[in-house]
C-alpha cells in the first residue's frame, strides 16, 4: 500500500478508533486562509481573533485595526476598522438567549482619502457555547441605510449509526428580495470534554434546483488524540477525487502549563492529484512558555526547497483598566505584525492590532447608568489625528482626565468637573504631539484608570 492509500485508510479507521481530541479546532484554526482552496467556517475565527484560544485567554474581543505598509512612504495606513459587540447582562457577563448561546454583533469600516472611517458592513452572530454559527446575517452599508446579502443557518440532524452527531449549515445570499440557497455543508463530530472534533465535512452547492457535491474533508487523530492529518477531495464525473492533504507535526510536544499549545508545530500541505504526491505550503508555528502563539512562517515549496513567502509576528501586553473595589481588571492588546520576504529580506506589509477586555460593553434589558465606573479604549488606536475616550460614571463625581507621556509627565488635561451618572465620550486631538506611545489616565473618586494610546504621523 503507497503512503497516499494507506493514510487516506487511516483516515477511515480514525472514526471507528474514536480516539478524541480534546483541542482540534484550535489547532486547525491556526491554517492560513491564504490556499486557493475554501476552508471550512472554522477559518472564520482566525480571521476574527488570532486564534479560538488566544480569544478564550485574552477576554472578550472588542477592536481590530488593520493596517497596510506603504513602503514608497515609509509608513503605516489605516485600511479596516472592525468592532465587535457583545449582549450582556448588569454584571458584565455575556447574556445568553439560552444555555450557551451569545450573540455578538460585528461593524466593519473602511479607511477613506478623507481621512475617515467609513461604514462597509455589518454582520449579526448567534454562536453557541462550541463556537457553532446557529444564524449569522452579513449586511453592506449603501451610504444610508443597510441592504442585506448573505445569511448562515445551522442545525443539528441527529446521530449516525456510528454515534456522531450530524450538524448542516446552509448559507444564503440575498437576491432580488428573498433568499436563495448558495451552499450546504454537513459535518460529522463529536464532543468530549466540552470540545469539539470534526471527522467529516461534505460541502455542497446549489445549482438552481438541486445540491451537488463540491468537497469533502476527512480528519484523522493519533493515539494521543492530536490532529495528525486532512485529507482533502473534489466531487468529479461523480465520484470523489483525492486533492489536498494536511500533515500537521508537532516538534516538541505540549507545553506543560497549557495543555493546547505545542512549541512549534508545523502544518505541511501537499498536492495528492493523479496518484502522486507534490509538496505545496508549509505553516511553523512557534509558541512562548506560557503557550501564546509568537511566530508563524509560511513557506512555499519551489520544486527543490521551501521558500520563505510570510513571517508574522504576534506580540501582547496586558493594561490595567481600573480599579474597583480593591480589584483590578486587565485588558490585553495584542499585535499581529506580518511581513514578506522580497529580496532577500522581510519586508514590512500588514498589521493588525486586536484589544480584548473583561469589563462590561453593553447590557441588553437593562437601563442606561452604568453599574460601574470604566475607563473604555480610545477609538480608534492607533490614530491620527483625532480619537474618541469614552468612560462610565456610576455616581456624582469629580472627572479628571489628563494625558501622559512615557515618563508619565503631564501634557495635558482634558477633563477637570464634576459629572452625573452616565456614558460619556470625549474627542481627543493629537496634532500638538508627536508620534509615539503615550497614557490617559481618569480619576473618578476612588476609581482611577490608564490605558495606552498610539499616535501616528
Amino acid at each position: 500500500m503507497d503512503r497516499k492509500h494507506f493514510i487516506v485508510m487511516s483516515l477511515f479507521l480514525s472514526f471507528t478508533s474514536y480516539i478524541i481530541s480534546q483541542d482540534v479546532q484550535n489547532k486547525y484554526d491556526h491554517i492560513r486562509p491564504y490556499s486557493n482552496f475554501q476552508g471550512s467556517s472554522t477559518y472564520e475565527q482566525f480571521i476574527n481573533q488570532l486564534s479560538s484560544k488566544e480569544s478564550s485567554q485574552d477576554g472578550r474581543l472588542t477592536e481590530q485595526i488593520d493596517q497596510m505598509w506603504n513602503n514608497s512612504e515609509s509608513t503605516w495606513h489605516n485600511d479596516q476598522r472592525t468592532t465587535y459587540e457583545y449582549y450582556t447582562n448588569s454584571s458584565g457577563k455575556l447574556f445568553h438567549k439560552e444555555e450557551g448561546e451569545i450573540q455578538q454583533i460585528v461593524y466593519k469600516e473602511v479607511w477613506h482619502s478623507s481621512q475617515r472611517w467609513d461604514m462597509n458592513k455589518r454582520t449579526t452572530t448567534e454562536i453557541d457555547r462550541y463556537t457553532h454559527i446557529i444564524t449569522k446575517v452579513t449586511e453592506n452599508w449603501n451610504g444610508s441605510e443597510w441592504d442585506l446579502e448573505t445569511k448562515t443557518v445551522s442545525q443539528g440532524l441527529g446521530v449516525d449509526q456510528g454515534g456522531l452527531t450530524i450538524n448542516e449549515t446552509i448559507i444564503y445570499v440575498w437576491i432580488d428580495g428573498e433568499w436563495v440557497y448558495s451552499e450546504r455543508r454537513v459535518y460529522l463530530s463529536a464532543i468530549v470534554d466540552d470540545q469539539e472534533n470534526v471527522y467529516n465535512e461534505e460541502v455542497e452547492v446549489w445549482t438552481g434546483s438541486e445540491w451537488q457535491y463540491s468537497q469533502r474533508k476527512l480528519y484523522a487523530y493519533d493515539y494521543d488524540g492530536e490532529l495528525t492529518h486532512v485529507a482533502w477531495s473534489l466531487w468529479e464525473n461523480g465520484i470523489w477525487e483525492d486533492y489536498r492533504l494536511e500533515t500537521y507535526n508537532y516538534a516538541y510536544g505540549k507545553i506543560l502549563s497549557n495543555q493546547s499549545a505545542f512549541n512549534p508545530y508545523q502544518i505541511l500541505l501537499e498536492d495528492i492529484t493523479n496518484g502522486g504526491s507534490t509538496n505545496l505550503a508549509l505553516w511553523t508555528y512557534s509558541y512562548d512558555a506560557d503557550g501564546d502563539l509568537i511566530e508563524d512562517l509560511w513557506q512555499s515549496w519551489n520544486g527543490q526547497s521551501w521558500q520563505d513567502l510570510s513571517l508574522t509576528t504576534y506580540s501582547r501586553e496586558d493594561v490595567s483598566v481600573g480599579k474597583v473595589s480593591n480589584k483590578f481588571s486587565v485588558k490585553r492588546e495584542t499585535l499581529m505584525l506580518m511581513k514578506l520576504w522580497q529580496n532577500g529580506s522581510w519586508i514590512d506589509f500588514w498589521r493588525k492590532w486586536s484589544s480584548y477586555e473583561d469589563s462590561q460593553v453593553g447590557t441588553r434589558g437593562e437601563t442606561d447608568v452604568p453599574v460601574q465606573f470604566m475607563l473604555g479604549q480610545n477609538f480608534p488606536n492607533p490614530f491620527n489625528p483625532a480619537t474618541t475616550i469614552q468612560f462610565n460614571v456610576a455616581s456624582s463625581v469629580h472627572v479628571e482626565l489628563t494625558i501622559h507621556n512615557l515618563l508619565g509627565r503631564k501634557v495635558l488635561t482634558l477633563i477637570n468637573s464634576e459629572y452625573q451618572p452616565g456614558q460619556y465620550s470625549v474627542t481627543f486631538n493629537a496634532n500638538q504631539l508627536t508620534a509615539g506611545i503615550f497614557f490617559y489616565k481618569v480619576i473618578m473618586g476612588d476609581y482611577t484608570a490608564v490605558n495606552k494610546m498610539v499616535v501616528l504621523k
